[in-house]
């Protein structure tokens, strides 16, 4: 997976991926990365998801996800409506994209890079 990918879904339709962050362990700062390697039924590599890692994984009441993602337009919405400025990655999500409508891809199979993957539910925030 790298920063240069397109997503297929209903037809061919193009968008990007701004950046890439992992993060290593629960409650530490993302890190960024020009590429990093999907691997189905894990996540990415680096991430502690992948290891097993996460809160998702600790708790029997969440589900935790092999990748989340986030639009990039999204996140400039809040910084103009809201005054709310996101530093990159802050916001903790794996995949930045632009020119993704991703509520559109829940029980869709779409590409990212050369990964193939599923929408299986929207990210809600943190709390």
């Amino acid at each position: 997976m790298d920063r240069t990918s397109e997503r297929h879904a209903r037809g061919t339709r193009t968008g990007s991926v701004v950046r890439l962050h992992v993060a290593p362990g629960t409650g530490g700062d993302p890190e960024p990365r020009d590429s990093v390697e999907a691997v189905a039924g894990r996540g990415l590599e680096g991430d502690r998801y992948y290891r097993g890692e996460g809160i998702y994984n600790e708790r029997e009441d969440l589900e935790p996800s092999d990748i989340t993602l986030i639009e990039v337009e999204a996140l400039e919405a809040a910084a103009e409506d809201y005054g709310v400025e996101f530093e990159p990655g802050s916001h903790r999500r794996n995949v930045t994209t632009r020119g993704v409508a991703l509520n559109h891809l829940v029980g869709e199979r779409f590409r990212v890079g050369d990964a193939v993957v599923e929408g299986t539910g929207l990210c809600e925030p943190c709390g």
